[in-house]
């Protein structure tokens, strides 16, 4: 039984059937007549390859475009054009269905030479948000503590012993060892403190989180190996893409004559 809420649906979602007139279609191409508008064996074959349905059968198709075109009918009938909002609906699908279109059209075939995906490969650098960090902290309740800590840690005080002896953190049982960590699985303020370290710095002021007062050393420091180039050739590609269209429409940005009124 043919499921009408889903031909309702996609009703609206399509644009208008081929309207053709009769006598421009040869008789045998004719899958069905609503209303003196034809629907060809064509339009079901198109439909099929637009709508991605190839398990679907040429009836189940032609019901779909029929109920479609009925409702087309029924709306053309109604005052649905007189509407703003319908008509604006109108030019907005049909400015950006021409869109995709025409690029598609123009950047679907564009391909890349084995030297442009090698250059592009060697100028990619790493991806900072997998960079690992091997610290330790030493956590306390009050900024006085912290700075306490950080003043007998210039001292030439031993940063394990102080952990041990002053953390209230889980870790201080471990001379406030975290082990090796990306940035993104700790609280931000302690990732934006890290970041700005490099490897054999302790913070030189307490770092503040909802867990209390912090005094940061950054041991080590290591980066992601670079992945092989034939593993990340199709990223290769699509990031060449990109920049291809996006040269593109800064091109005819340039030359339009665009003015954006405030």
């Amino acid at each position: 039984m043919m499921k009408y809420a889903l031909t309702l649906f996609l009703a609206f979602s399509l644009s208008a059937c081929s309207q053709q007139e009769a006598d421009t279609v040869a008789d045998d191409q004719i899958a069905a007549s609503v209303n003196a508008v034809i629907i060809s064996h064509a339009d079901v074959k198109n439909y099929k390859a637009a709508k991605k349905m190839p398990q679907a059968t040429d009836a189940q198709v032609l019901e779909e475009l029929i109920a479609t075109e009925l409702l087309r009918q029924a709306a053309n009938d109604s005052n649905l054009l007189e509407r703003d909002d319908i008509r604006y609906q109108l030019r907005l699908q049909e400015s950006e269905f021409m869109a995709r279109a025409f690029m598609r059209n123009k950047f679907s075939q564009m391909t890349f030479t084995e030297e442009q995906l090698r250059e592009e490969y060697e100028l990619g650098g790493q991806d900072k948000s997998k960079v690992e960090y091997k610290a330790r902290h030493i956590l306390v309740k009050t900024p006085d503590e912290a700075r306490a800590i950080i003043d007998a840690l210039r001292a030439g005080g031993d940063f394990v012993s102080l952990a041990k002896e002053r953390s209230t953190g889980p870790s201080s049982v471990n001379g406030g060892d975290l082990g090796w960590f990306q940035a993104a699985n700790m609280v931000p303020e302690f990732s934006s403190a890290l970041q700005t370290m490099s490897a054999g710095d302790i913070s030189v002021n307490p770092v503040q989180t909802q867990f209390g007062w912090h005094i940061i050393k950054l041991e080590e420091i290591r980066e992601p190996a670079k992945p092989e180039f034939e593993n990340v050739r199709s990223q290769i590609q699509q990031s060449l893409l990109s920049k291809a269209i996006n040269e593109y429409m800064e091109g005819l940005r340039q030359n339009a004559d665009i003015e954006i009124r405030k």
